[in-house]
């Protein structure tokens, strides 16, 4: 402590000249002795000591300087989740903005999927727009197996396509085929969500073999 400012210390409302000369001496009787004691202190310290000492307030930096990374890799991660999180609520929302300002696109979201008369052109459309579903749906399951996003996005994709979609033939062809390329852990989780872990091959009709081999499929 300085002694000066012991001896022009706050005199806590004394008046008597007498008794405020008394307690700033006794301030600064107390300012020489811890002066004294760290002087003493430091100096019995032996040079081991002092090393002791330092790598003792080294490993204490080091410790606040891992809580400190910890917290920013942290924050980190949360930023990266909602950026991913964002990402897949935006391809929701151009899928449906584009059913709702395009008049032909939404003409064919409308057709009957599982229907006998629809066209080559409608077939085929509606095999890549699966496949559409399916890759978006890929890449959203393995990205809550990683913890990258929240399950709700995965839980979304799933409730539309429980409404019927996977369930007409199509639908069941393309799963046949594109179920390869995934592993047999997301197979069984699939086809329990979507077919009650009874998925049957379809079976096609020499037509329906004419119609596939006429659309060309393996381009």
């Amino acid at each position: 402590m300085d002694i000066a400012f012991a001896l022009s210390g706050d005199t806590f409302g004394l008046e008597d000249e007498a008794e405020i000369y008394r307690w700033r001496l006794m301030r600064c009787l107390k300012s020489l002795l811890m002066v004294e004691h760290l002087t003493k202190w430091r100096s019995s310290l032996t040079l081991e000591e002092m090393g002791n000492l330092g790598e003792a307030v080294g490993a204490i930096g080091v410790i606040f300087s891992l809580v400190y990374l910890g917290l920013q890799i942290s924050q980190q991660n949360k930023i990266a989740k909602a950026q991913f999180g964002h990402t897949l609520t935006q391809r929701l929302y151009d899928r449906y903005f584009q059913t709702s300002k395009d008049g032909e696109y939404a003409a064919f979201m409308s057709l009957d999927w599982n229907s006998d008369e629809l066209s080559l052109v409608e077939v085929w459309r509606i095999q890549m727009a699966l496949l559409t579903y399916f890759v978006d749906l890929f890449d959203v399951y393995d990205k809550v197996q990683s913890g990258l996003v929240d399950r709700s996005h995965l839980d979304t994709r799933m409730r539309t396509l429980k409404l019927g979609v996977m369930k007409t033939k199509h639908a069941r062809h393309v799963w046949n085929s594109w179920k390869l390329n995934r592993t047999q852990q997301f197979v069984e989780w699939f086809e329990m969500e979507i077919y009650g872990g009874e998925f049957m091959t379809p079976e096609m009709s020499e037509e329906e073999l004419r119609r596939m081999r006429e659309l060309n499929v393996r381009r």
